[in-house]
C-alpha cells in the first residue's frame, strides 16, 4: 500500500538524484563530417560573434541617443522632420550610428556567403540564431531548429 508519506519519500529520492546522468539531447551530429560550406561557416564563428557583440553594444548606445533626439523634437511643430535634423541630438545620434553601421557592414560581408545555407548541425544553427538575434531575423533561425527536430537530427 502506497501512503502519502511513501509517495513523498519516493518523490524526494527522485528529486535528489543527480540530473547530470539524464541525457537532455541524445544526438549531436556535429561530431561527424560536416559539409565544407558549413564547416567554413563555423570557422568564422568566433570572428562573427565578436563583431555581433560589438554591433549590439554600439546599437544600444545609438538607440539611447535616438530616444533622446526624438524626445528633444517632441515640442517641434509638424512637420517635424526637417527641424529635427537641425537639433544637436541628431548630430549625437548620427555620430553614434556611423560606427555601428560600419560594424554591421563587416558582419554582412562576413555572413552573406552563408545566408540561406542549409545547415545540418546544431552548432551552425545556433550561430545563425546568434546572428539573427542582432538583425531581427529570429523566425528564420527558429525555422532551422524546427527543421532539425523534424529531420530527427535532434531528439529529447
Amino acid at each position: 500500500m502506497v501512503t502519502p508519506s511513501t509517495r513523498r519519500a519516493a518523490l524526494g529520492a527522485i528529486l535528489a538524484a543527480p540530473l547530470a546522468s539524464v541525457p537532455v539531447v541524445a544526438n549531436f551530429p556535429d561530431s561527424g563530417k560536416l559539409p565544407d560550406d558549413e564547416a567554413r561557416f563555423l570557422a568564422i564563428g568566433p570572428q562573427l560573434v565578436q563583431l555581433l557583440n560589438e554591433y549590439d553594444r554600439l546599437w544600444a548606445v545609438a538607440k539611447t541617443a535616438h530616444a533622446d533626439w526624438w524626445k528633444a523634437g517632441e515640442h517641434l511643430p509638424s512637420p517635424r522632420w526637417p527641424a529635427m535634423e537641425s537639433l544637436p541630438e541628431w548630430k549625437v545620434y548620427s555620430d553614434l550610428v556611423e560606427p555601428a553601421e560600419k560594424v554591421g557592414d563587416a558582419i554582412r560581408a562576413l555572413y552573406e556567403p552563408f545566408d540561406g545555407l542549409h545547415l545540418t548541425s546544431l552548432r551552425a544553427v545556433l550561430l545563425r540564431c546568434r546572428w539573427a538575434a542582432s538583425f531581427g531575423c529570429e523566425e528564420e533561425a527558429m525555422a532551422d531548429i524546427v527543421r532539425l527536430w523534424r529531420e530527427g537530427t535532434l531528439c529529447a
